[in-house]
């Protein structure tokens, strides 16, 4: 599996890179920002993005915020207040340290978040003929093009292909996937199922695969898996 490393300081990257060698993690490195979003659809096998935030800015924020808002691929942010020659090599020091928990710490990444839904379903399900849910890369993949899937995107998912082919209102997804969460209402689900059936749908108006019923005066969601079965 890959881990993204963003970062302009090369020899930081190295460091981190003749760690992970050796624990079948490939290393792929971007220097800044920018090219995250796109790099991330390039592929489905990201474990985990590392930034190498020196001195974070208002605007480096603003770009770990929206890398939340389109993947829920973990995302850690190495920093320092200090920017001189001697704070720099602190850094890779301190880099060089960290970096076999850094190791632990990606194993332990694969192994618990969507461990259940794996164990249940293995890395990926065919949902359609040209549509997977890649379980393990937290993605989907519709004709060929990868479309990452935010932390909620996938939680509504996993709760919808826990049961698939049966009905849940827009308050059953509230409650099972915000739980207690404060500030929250039915439009938020209503907006996630937007989102999700703009990655699973070749034609979100007209939804195949996440689609509306009404039962029994409630109307709700289902996701219907409709792989062909071979014919004997």
């Amino acid at each position: 599996m890959k881990v993204m490393f963003v970062s302009e300081n090369v020899h930081l990257v190295k460091l981190v890179g003749n760690t992970l060698k050796g624990h079948d993690l490939e290393i792929v490195h971007l220097r800044n920002g920018k090219q995250i979003l796109s790099t991330l659809q390039q592929d489905a096998d990201w474990l985990a993005i590392v930034i190498d935030f020196p001195k974070p800015m208002e605007n480096d924020f603003l770009c770990w915020k929206e890398i939340r808002e389109h993947t829920c691929i973990p995302v850690m942010i190495l920093s320092s207040e200090q920017s001189s020659p001697d704070g720099i090599m602190a850094r890779q020091q301190a880099t060089l340290e960290l970096s076999e928990p850094l190791v632990e710490v990606l194993e332990k990444i694969r192994l618990t978040e969507d461990n259940y839904l794996r164990s249940k379903f293995g890395d990926s399900v065919t949902l359609a003929e040209n549509v997977v849910f890649e379980i393990a890369q937290c993605c989907i993949v519709r004709n060929g093009q990868v479309y990452s899937l935010t932390k909620r995107e996938f939680q509504i998912l996993s709760v919808l292909l826990q049961n698939a082919g049966m009905l849940l209102s827009a308050q059953e997804l509230l409650d099972r996937v915000w739980k207690n969460q404060q500030n929250v209402n039915l439009g938020n689900v209503y907006v996630y199922i937007r989102k999700l059936r703009e990655k699973l749908e070749d034609d979100p108006r007209n939804p195949q695969i996440l689609i509306t019923e009404r039962k029994k005066n409630e109307t709700g969601f289902v996701l219907r898996m409709i792989v062909k079965k071979n014919e004997p």
